[in-house]
């Protein structure tokens, strides 16, 4: 049930249950019929509530303190609050019951209320504020929010428990004021707040926290701890909201987070996380039989969907471990996909075997799709050079069936000299048609210098 339909029972002297058919109804709607009720029921009274608090001038602050409590019902009193003179209502303040406070607090308008709720002081405050957590009126504080002093809002966050908070925190919308008094929260209440609350009821806190602004809070939080919200969050899907914090907390409690992820948690945070050096240092310092985990969990497939999402020179420890059996199926799923670049930025941090794995599943025109993409070096050299003779007969074909010639050229000279004399070796293997087709292209100068010298080579 919305907290607004409770502020509407109140109104109306009833119980929330005897309220019906608002489910469903947004808050700011609520508020809005809210204020339509008090109107109607007390707009005709405005000049009646205006004499009370003008005749509260000339009655003696004791008295008049006695004689509101007992005749003056909360409600009405609210709307007699919010015509006091600041200065009489500091000093009503202190006349009245603490529990009478709580009920004028539930019915007060926090807009119409602000210019005397911000003259009144903190002490009082913060004692109502008490009352009201006792009561866990924890909406109808949230809505004061903008309306109170930092003093006050100090007054009234010391009165929380951790449990309160952690009920509070998620209604509340958020100021400069909050900023102020969650930054200077003492030392005490920060260090109860983390060690009070266990590690599930930390990851509703972590889920509901802005990580920028609640630092003193995430900072308290035992290492050891953060092992625990992490597998809770984990376990809900609560990626996004376990990502937001990687800026704020420590190597250590990172450590322990990436420690209980399973492979397909790692798959879905990794691509939502902004990347930093500890991170870094984390991923690289994981331990073999996490990473060994990671990749039992993992299919060929989602392998290869955690692939397109890791930088590969950030990777290093998972990407190397990862036997050359599981490499060949990650590479069809890539190559069946199209994943041309993607793949491409692997090959400066796979091994050799790797590579022969992943080049051993390429078909022909993947290989043709691939080649102009890599960052050549030595090994690629050799592993393309020990590419059976089947696969360039394949290569070969597809060149000439495609008549890309634009495409061809790239690849073809990105191939050693060992591997281009190998290609057109072949030739003679081609089709007639085919044959007629790469070598009108290669003596028109369409596939390189290299090809139009190899073709002179192979008519001589």
């Amino acid at each position: 049930m919305s907290p607004q339909i409770g502020r509407i029972a109140r109104l109306l002297r009833l119980d929330p249950s005897d309220i019906r058919g608002l489910e469903g109804v947004p808050d700011a709607d609520l508020r809005a019929f809210h204020d339509q009720i008090s109107k109607t029921l007390f707009g005709d009274a405005q000049q009646r509530f205006a004499r009370i608090a003008g005749l509260s001038r000339t009655i003696p602050g004791p008295l008049a303190g006695v004689l509101a409590e007992k005749f003056l019902p909360p409600v009405m009193a609210a709307r007699t609050a919010e015509m006091l003179e600041p200065a009489k209502a500091r000093d009503l303040i202190g006349r009245v019951s603490i529990p009478y406070l709580a009920e004028i607090a539930l019915a007060l308008d926090p807009v119409r209320s602000r210019p005397v709720v911000q003259q009144l002081p903190a002490g009082p405050i913060g004692k109502v504020a008490k009352e009201l957590f006792g009561r866990k009126e924890y909406a109808t504080m949230a809505e004061f929010v903008g309306t109170v002093t930092v003093e006050a809002l100090v007054a009234a966050l010391h009165a929380a428990s951790p449990h309160d908070l952690l009920a509070v925190v998620p209604l509340l919308e958020w100021n400069d004021n909050l900023d102020t008094v969650i930054a200077e929260l003492p030392a005490a209440q920060v260090t109860q707040i983390a060690t009070s609350l266990d590690a599930g009821e930390l990851a509703d806190l972590a889920l509901a926290l802005d990580p920028s602004r609640m630092g003193p809070i995430v900072g308290a939080v035992p290492v050891e701890t953060v092992a625990g919200i992490a597998a809770a969050l984990f376990e809900r899907g609560e990626y996004a909201g376990m990502a937001a914090f990687v800026g704020v907390v420590t190597l250590e409690m990172l450590h322990a987070a990436l420690g209980v992820a399973s492979g397909r948690d790692l798959l879905a945070v990794v691509p939502l996380l902004e990347w930093n050096d500890n991170l870094d240092t984390v991923i690289a310092q994981l331990k073999p039989q996490q990473v060994t985990a990671i990749l039992a969990e993992l299919d060929a497939s989602e392998l290869a969907d955690l692939a397109m999402v890791l930088d590969p020179s950030r990777m290093g420890p998972i990407v190397g471990s990862v036997p050359v059996e599981t490499v060949a199926g990650i590479a069809s799923a890539l190559f069946a996909r199209a994943e041309y670049a993607g793949m491409a930025r692997f090959v400066g941090v796979v091994t050799p075997d790797m590579l022969k794995g992943a080049l051993a599943v390429a078909s022909a025109a993947d290989l043709l799709a691939v080649v102009p993409l890599l960052e050549w070096t030595p090994a690629i050299d050799a592993v393309v050079d020990d590419l059976p003779d089947a696969v360039l007969d394949d290569l070969f074909t597809e060149i000439a069936s495609g008549a890309d010639w634009a495409a061809a050229k790239v690849a073809f000279e990105r191939l050693s000299p060992t591997a281009q004399e190998r290609l057109f070796a072949r030739f003679d293997r081609l089709s007639a048609g085919n044959q007629k087709r790469i070598r009108a292209a290669a003596v028109g100068g369409e596939l390189g210098a290299a090809a139009a010298d190899l073709m002179a080579t192979a008519r001589a």
